[in-house]
C-alpha cells in the first residue's frame, strides 16, 4: 500500500514478477478472489500490465491458476522460472 500512496511505481512500468519461490500461499482456495479483486482495485498502477508469478511448489500453483481466471484489466500467469516470468512480461 505504501508505494501506491507514494506514487513509487514508475509510469512506465509493464508489468511485475513476483517471485514466491522462497514462500507459499497461506490462504484458502476460497480466498484466492481476494486477489483480483485487490488488482482491479488499484487497475490505476496494474491496468494493461501483466503480472507474473512465480512458484515452483506445484500446490502453490494452483492459487495464481484461480486468480488469472478472473483477470479483468490486466494479465497475471504463473510460472516456475524467473526467465520464463520476465521474458513474458517483456513480450
Amino acid at each position: 500500500m505504501y508505494a501506491f500512496e507514494h506514487n513509487l511505481i514508475p509510469q512506465e512500468t509493464v508489468g511485475f514478477v513476483l517471485d514466491y519461490r522462497e514462500a507459499f500461499f497461506d490462504i484458502s482456495i476460497e480466498e484466492h478472489i481476494k486477489i483480483p479483486l485487490f488488482y482491479t482495485q488499484y487497475l490505476d498502477v496494474f491496468g494493461g500490465k501483466k503480472i507474473a508469478i512465480i512458484t515452483d511448489n506445484p500446490k502453490d500453483v494452483v492459487i495464481p491458476v484461480l486468480v488469472q481466471m478472473k483477470d479483468k484489466g490486466y494479465a497475471s500467469q504463473p510460472f516456475s522460472t524467473l526467465e520464463a516470468a520476465t521474458y513474458w512480461v517483456l513480450h
